[in-house]
């Protein structure tokens, strides 16, 4: 079978993880079909079920459909949500030496995932094998540890306004690799209480927050979709700098 029939056929459990890796790597046809033969093997989750325990080293997975988040909840029942995992994300993968986890991987919504020890197990036995996967791999690391920089920044200097703008502009581009933005329309499939606690605030702040910015013409959100009304706004307000492979995704318009 040829590269592009690999790519092409209809299959949405392949799709996430095709886009998401190939955004990253040229992949070989073998490479493909390792990736197909991996998403077949999938387990649904419900929303809240936790897919990996704080203090317990974690199995590698990777996010087939929904949306899963790490987060550390406080000993009052405070909960700070550390980062969203989105359609084709890997977590945990490749994580060396395998040690417990420091936070919990969480389902936000009912979520689709495929255990991927067998692709971790043939990486680190020889990268040679699959050279393009394991560059993906590498790269998506890398652009994870980019995705923590920007929350630092977010949490700690960013004003609620401009806090709540840069993520969905974050969001956005994510989900772009993926081919899950229509023109200007992407999913939220998340409530307000997530969003507080992604962004350290309160749901009344959270809620005012949102009502501004729809005010100031720059999105409308409503039915778990975001429609982006002005983009050069938003990205002025949240001193945006774009996830190159994202941004890269949206202007070539796929989606």
């Amino acid at each position: 079978m040829s590269q592009h029939d690999l790519r092409h056929r209809p299959d949405l459990r392949f799709n996430a993880i095709l886009h998401r890796l190939s955004a990253f790597a040229t992949l070989s046809v073998a490479e493909l079909q390792f990736l197909r033969d991996l998403s077949r093997q999938t387990r649904q989750h419900d929303p809240r079920v936790e897919l990996c325990q704080e203090g317990r080293v974690p199995v590698p997975r990777i996010l087939l459909s929904g949306w899963a988040c790490r987060q550390r909840m406080l000993g009052d029942g405070r909960r700070q949500i550390i980062s969203f995992l989105l359609p084709g994300d890997p977590c945990s993968l490749l994580e060396r030496p395998a040690v417990a986890s420091h936070c919990a991987v969480v389902a936000l919504t009912t979520v689709t995932v495929v255990e991927a020890k067998a692709l971790e197990t043939a990486l680190t036995a020889n990268s040679t094998v699959y050279p393009g996967l394991a560059l993906a791999i590498r790269l998506q690391t890398i652009q994870d540890a980019l995705l923590l920089q920007d929350q630092v920044v977010r949490l700690g200097r960013q004003t609620a306004y401009e806090r709540m703008v840069h993520l969905l502009l974050e969001l956005r581009s994510r989900l772009g690799i993926v081919q899950m933005v229509e023109g200007n329309m992407f999913p939220m499939p998340v409530t307000q209480e997530i969003l507080a606690d992604a962004l350290g605030l309160s749901i009344v702040h959270v809620n005012r927050t949102l009502q501004q910015i729809r005010r100031d013409g720059m999105l409308e959100f409503r039915g778990g979709q975001v429609t982006i009304l002005d983009l050069a706004m938003m990205e002025a307000v949240a001193d945006w700098t774009p996830t190159s492979l994202g941004e890269q995704a949206l202007r070539s318009g796929v989606g």
